[in-house]
């Protein structure tokens, strides 16, 4: 048992993870030879699903990858049935306010943090994991282990950051820096300034709250600025993109040599 995102993080390291869309538990497999320390399940945007996504859990567990599942709303169903699944942690999206943040926490966290469910399920070994002998034991394990990580990407959560981020239950936050600078009327803008220290912000507001910071980076590039500017993990490129890219990369070699042939 136990997270290797959460490890890292506790043993000083910066976790490394992508985002992945593709319906493949052969790719996340894959994703283990990488060095991957944790993937993404976007629910959200992505065609994966809660009913199908166990499935793909269990290939990122075969392969040592923690597991982050990006729900697609603010609704108890989707983040209980992923935690029940086995997910080390739940991303919600879209929030907007503080009152949204105490609800999750209700969702995500056990009595006395509070109100999730409970059931004998597989993220406690089907209630008969040794470690795990007692409800009490349980609940406590899955509120200190199971990350709750609200989506900053609008004005409204951004204004109440600080708040947010200091409620009990809340272990981090993930910056989603392309739809914050969109409602911030800048698209992708983000060397501009006021984009900037938003994202500042937010990373200052973790570090005072003593949460996990996140972000969202498209290549390694930027995920290095974000890293020395003092984020505790990236989430890197999409497996989509990823893969794209790849074979491009591998199609323009060959056409070019094909070239001077």
């Amino acid at each position: 048992m136990g997270s290797k995102f959460l490890d890292k993080v506790k043993s000083g390291g910066n976790p490394i993870g992508t985002l992945s869309s593709m319906e493949s538990s052969v790719a996340l497999e894959c994703l283990g030879y990488t060095g991957v320390d944790f993937v993404m399940l976007d629910t959200e945007h992505g065609p994966l699903s809660e009913e199908g996504i166990s499935g793909y859990m269990t290939a990122c567990m075969a392969s040592g990858i923690s597991t982050m599942v990006r729900v697609r709303e603010i609704s108890r169903s989707p983040i209980l049935k992923v935690l029940d699944s086995g997910a080390d942690g739940v991303i919600v999206p879209g929030v907007e306010n503080i009152d949204q943040v105490r609800q999750l926490v209700s969702f995500a966290k056990f009595h006395p943090q509070g109100k999730r469910g409970f059931c004998p399920t597989r993220d406690g070994g089907w209630g008969f994991s040794e470690s795990l002998s007692s409800i009490d034991s349980y609940m406590e394990y899955a509120n200190r282990e199971t990350l709750l990580i609200p989506q900053c990407e609008t004005r409204g959560c951004l204004e109440s950051i600080e708040e947010i981020a200091a409620i009990d239950g809340v272990d981090g936050i993930l910056v989603g820096p392309y739809d914050l600078s969109i409602d911030m009327g800048k698209p992708g803008q983000f060397e501009d300034d006021e984009v900037k220290e938003a994202i500042e912000r937010i990373l200052r507001a973790c570090k005072a709250s003593g949460k996990i910071s996140i972000i969202f980076s498209g290549d390694a590039l930027s995920a290095k600025k974000y890293l020395a500017a003092g984020f505790d993990s990236v989430v890197v490129g999409i497996d989509t993109s990823v893969y794209i890219k790849a074979y491009r990369d591998i199609v323009s070699q060959l056409n070019s040599e094909a070239e001077r042939i």
